[in-house]
């Protein structure tokens, strides 16, 4: 069991959800925490995949060295792209 507080504004909307859905307000709270974790689950999965896969394919740039490369783009004294 678990309890939680939310503001007057969630409720009266969980409340309406339960009430146009014939579900109970338990089983909107349910649903709405599955859901939140299935997203945070996915999300941490691809930005762990995507630094694995970073550095199993060799050099990486600096993203501040990346940055300061393109703000100079269209200058009189524009830089050299950056190298890994």
């Amino acid at each position: 069991m678990l309890g939680i507080r939310v503001s007057p504004e969630l409720a009266a909307e969980m409340n309406e959800l339960a009430k146009v859905t014939h579900r109970s307000l338990a089983w909107i709270g349910e649903d709405a925490i599955k859901q939140y974790c299935r997203v945070q689950r996915w999300q941490l999965k691809e930005i762990s995949e995507s630094f694995t896969e970073s550095e199993s394919d060799g050099p990486v740039i600096q993203n501040e060295d990346m940055e300061a490369w393109l703000s100079s783009w269209g200058k009189p004294r524009e830089k050299r792209a950056p190298k890994a």
